[in-house]
């Protein structure tokens, strides 16, 4: 099966062009989607500038492991406990300090006029881009994975790059059922995948790891409980399976991969259960 939204680099390790934009219906005018991605870089630079300096993220670093030093240290009798304690509560304080000001610099930066207006401009563009591919109000929003990957002997093998914490990218889509069609559109394309030709929705034991987290609800919400989602130190959310849902388009067998998260929403869109293989 081909990987819909994989990037294969069996022949070419260099490959950056993604499996099934060839499927889509409809695309957004170069010229929309210039705009869109000028809206989205400004927000980016003004989230950089709502940082703090690096000076003072290392300084904070810096104080909270001399605090936890200190708590050490004075555990283990090398010197004066009082001491100790000083300089290990002064430590934890100056580390408190430079994040509540790094917060209220960030909150102030980002309620700025230039903020709000870059935030809302990305915002209605992406509504009328919606509008314009017919995608009603309210539609489920759906992670689909993306990631590379090599054909071994028939076999696919998940790659990473050499600088990646995580192989996978999951990209949000709109998703809606529409004359019979299972429409799934972004904010570059739309698919249209007739019902007729999905195969199957299958459950398989693979452990994901995920870099961005775009639900509102947290992922140790109630909500996602039943899946049992990790979060790591570095705020990558894992699960232990994914979803691939087993597709026929332009006469090949396709397989769209999803976190295990939208299980609930897929099988609602679907009206399938998804079977573990």
């Amino acid at each position: 099966m081909k990987p819909f939204l994989g990037v294969d680099r069996t022949n070419d390790k260099k490959n950056e062009e993604m499996n099934g934009i060839e499927l889509a219906v409809a695309k957004t005018p170069a010229a929309t989607v210039d705009a869109l991605n000028n809206a989205g870089n400004a927000i980016l630079e003004t989230q950089k500038k709502a940082n703090l300096p690096w000076y003072l993220r290392a300084l904070r670093w810096i104080l909270l492991l001399v605090g936890f030093l200190c708590i050490r240290l004075g555990l283990e009798g090398v010197g004066d406990i009082a001491t100790f304690a000083v300089i290990g509560g002064v430590s934890f304080i100056g580390s408190w300090l430079i994040t509540r000001y790094g917060g209220k610099r960030a909150e102030k930066i980002m309620s700025t006029d230039e903020a709000t207006v870059n935030s809302r401009n990305l915002d209605e563009l992406a509504e009328s881009i919606y509008r314009d591919f017919g995608v009603p109000e309210g539609a489920p929003e759906i992670d689909i994975l993306s990631f590379a990957y090599k054909m071994k002997n028939g076999e696919m093998k998940v790659v990473s790059g050499a600088t990646s914490l995580t192989p996978y990218l999951n990209y949000n889509y709109r998703m809606f059922i529409k004359d019979d069609n299972l429409v799934v559109a972004d904010r570059e394309c739309k698919f249209e995948l007739p019902l007729s030709m999905i195969r199957s929705l299958e459950q398989e034991k693979c452990r994901v790891t995920i870099p961005i987290w775009t639900k509102d609800e947290e992922p140790n919400s109630e909500k996602y409980k039943e899946y049992k989602l990790t979060v790591d130190n570095n705020e990558l959310v894992s699960m232990k399976y994914r979803l691939r849902l087993c597709f026929y388009a332009n006469g090949e067998e396709w397989a769209m991969y999803l976190p295990y998260y939208e299980k609930a929403t897929i099988e609602m869109l679907t009206r399938m259960t998804a079977v573990e293989v």
